[in-house]
């Protein structure tokens, strides 16, 4: 079932916080499924990994795009690209949420 959007809506006066909403839905989720708080706790050893090769071969492209065939240039940009659009979503999302927050700090 979908989670209420209490105080969104015609009639009402109240203003709609989506990181209030977030913060419970959150909470109702790891209320009706504990499974999930062991992925949220797992280790990020990965996405470093995944950094270290996906930054330089980006980097890579982005140097030799303008000698690159079209062909070439959109695998590049969709693959490569995509991966490292990906990665940094991660990152920021994983951020956001304070798991790295030993690594990067509050936010």
């Amino acid at each position: 079932t979908q989670p209420s959007l209490v105080g969104v809506g015609a009639g009402t006066t109240a203003k709609f916080s989506a990181a209030e909403w977030h913060r419970r839905r959150r909470s109702q989720i790891l209320a009706a499924h504990p499974e999930v708080r062991e992925l949220a706790s797992e280790r990020d050893e990965w996405v470093s990994a995944l950094g270290l090769l996906l930054l330089p071969w980006y980097g890579s492209v982005l140097l030799h795009s303008p000698d690159m065939p079209p062909l070439e240039l959109c695998l590049n940009a969709f693959g490569v690209g995509s991966l490292r659009a990906n990665w940094a979503i991660y990152c920021g999302h994983a951020i956001s949420h304070g798991r790295w927050r030993r690594l990067a700090g509050p936010f």
